[in-house]
């Protein structure tokens, strides 16, 4: 294979998806992917992109992640009250990391916390002051299997009677590597066929050239 070629794939993960994700519609071909029920329910011409000030500089510069509000209709009359979050946590290395529970739960609670100042430097009304639900998907690229749960639990020795007082909420995983395609590309969205291109990372160039020309005659159909 190039050189090149080879190095615009490996660097993919990270140079590419946050990029890639600042597209609305790159966000919703996700949304299709990970949870196809609550994507019905979206309003992806209703999104705003969020300031990721809640983070330090220092993990700003380590953590590759998107956060975002979209219109959630429940219903036609959808208002901003409704809006949901979503927060995106693009893990691209290769060792599973057992503690992402908890940088997910810490991720969440400050942003959060940002939302309750909000309050306060708006003097909202206590009646008017809610949080807003958030909707974490871990976008994993890595190669090695993610075998280790998103939870609390993961590094806890927690007795089942005290299991629950140990805070637990559900997170979207797309384990890139681990996906059958089938499954990327079911909906026919353009994001399915990169991610199957990325599959591809260290497979021959002849491989890598057919996935490619694979995916090139998708996304222009």
């Amino acid at each position: 294979m190039h050189k090149t070629q080879d190095t615009q794939i490996e660097h993919f993960p990270d140079r590419s998806l946050r990029r890639l994700l600042q597209d609305s519609e790159y966000v919703r071909g996700l949304v299709q992917i990970v949870a196809p029920d609550i994507e019905t329910f979206l309003d992806f011409s209703r999104i705003t992109y969020q300031k990721r000030s809640f983070i330090s500089k220092a993990l700003q510069e380590r953590e590759s992640d998107v956060l975002l509000s979209v219109s959630f209709q429940k219903d036609t009359d959808a208002t901003d009250a409704e809006a949901l979050l979503i927060y995106i946590l693009i893990e691209h290395q290769s060792t599973v990391d057992k503690t992402m529970g908890f940088r997910l739960l810490s991720y969440m609670v400050q942003i959060w916390e940002s939302q309750r100042r909000e309050w306060e430097t708006e003097k909202l009304p206590e009646n008017e002051r809610r949080l807003q639900p958030i909707l974490p998907i871990l976008f994993y690229t890595g190669d090695r299997p993610w075998t280790v749960p998103v939870s609390l639990t993961a590094i806890m020795d927690v007795p089942e009677i005290l299991k629950r007082f140990v805070p637990s909420f559900d997170t979207l995983f797309l384990g890139v590597k681990a996906t059958e395609a089938e499954v990327l590309t079911q909906s026919g969205h353009p994001l399915g066929w990169l991610l199957h291109v990325l599959q591809k990372e260290h497979s021959d160039e002849t491989e890598i050239s057919e996935a490619l020309t694979d995916a090139m005659s998708h996304i222009a159909s």
